[in-house]
């Protein structure tokens, strides 16, 4: 809720609270040690980067980290830590582990020059070599089986959320919040037009009308979708069966994607003059289409897993959320 409600003033300011706020969880899932290294620090907000690539083996007491690239690192000029999401080779096998990082270990690449969402400052990183020590690091199957190390003293149901499923949860509120704030803008807009327009010539609007009603109708309905499934979320672990958690992938993605064509449809209404930089309309058109590119947000990603659990078929290789 909260994240929404900064949205509708500033995506990006939302996007960078969801992100540090959600990384809080993360971090609670890590041993008490690990949780003391960051949160009695000078900075214990965390950052993240996905999907970061290099030589990251286990060795005796943590994970080596050589020659480490890395993308998105949404909230880096705000934190004190990053946690790295990345494959470690482990012995002859590989696992997805993420790996809590201090930032002063690692060089940030001013490469965040982007259409929209530009004040997350998600720029690049690169680490040259470094060592976590295993209270540092978080295996993804521990999260996904319930006993990450954390949950001995946290044991709040939201720690045993199912993972990686609640990821997209933390970010969906910015693009609600950029619909809202879009149709408010659409809004005023309208009622400034609609003075000068002489009552009987009112009824010639019937598009705008229903466009507006349309709009508010998907909106509304894509805040619903998103607040049953964190109610079910929070109901507990037994309601995670393997069904809802492809659910709740799917469910993310189509609410984002609904809110993402209400922002699209209220902002080719706008005419002309939405394309003003002056004009709030544009930066919300630019801002909700940055943010709904992000990949947990594809509809192709939910539709094509959760199709294939109705249809009792294998998870696709392609795309894993770690049932």
């Amino acid at each position: 809720a909260t994240g929404s409600t900064l949205a509708e003033y500033c995506g990006s300011t939302a996007w960078v609270y969801e992100v540090l706020a959600g990384h809080n969880w993360l971090v609670s899932l890590l041993s008490e040690e690990g949780q003391n290294d960051v949160f009695e620090s000078t900075n214990p907000l965390t950052a993240s980067c996905t999907r970061a690539t290099g030589d990251i083996c286990r060795i005796a007491g943590g994970v080596l980290l050589s020659n480490v690239k890395g993308r998105f690192c949404s909230g880096i000029d705000h934190a004190g830590w990053i946690a790295l999401s990345a494959t470690v080779q482990s012995g002859q096998s590989l696992e997805q582990c993420f790996t809590i990082v201090p930032t002063e270990a690692v060089e940030v690449i001013d490469d965040w020059h982007t259409s929209g969402m530009r004040g997350t400052g998600s720029k690049s990183v690169t680490i040259g070599e470094l060592f976590a020590p295993d209270r540092l690091v978080l295996p993804f199957k521990t999260i996904v089986a319930g006993d990450a190390p954390g949950l001995e003293k946290n044991t709040a149901a939201i720690y045993r959320a199912p993972f990686p499923q609640i990821l997209p949860f933390q970010l969906a509120g910015v693009p609600l919040g950029l619909a809202r704030a879009a149709l408010v803008a659409f809004l005023e807009m309208k009622k400034a037009a609609m003075r000068e327009v002489p009552p009987s010539q009112l009824g010639e609007h019937t598009a705008t009308y229903l466009l507006i009603s349309q709009v508010a109708m998907n909106i509304d309905a894509a805040y619903a979708l998103i607040e049953s499934n964190c109610e079910a979320i929070d109901g507990g672990h037994e309601s995670h069966t393997a069904l809802n958690r492809v659910k709740y992938v799917r469910d993310v993605a189509y609410a984002v994607q609904m809110a993402r064509d209400a922002v699209n449809r209220l902002y080719e209404a706008s005419g002309a003059s939405g394309i003003y930089n002056t004009h709030a309309m544009q930066r919300l058109w630019r801002d909700m289409n940055a943010a709904a590119s992000h990949a947990a947000f594809s509809p192709e990603r939910g539709g094509t897993m959760y199709a294939r659990a109705l249809l009792d078929l294998p998870p696709s290789p392609r795309y894993q959320i770690g049932q």
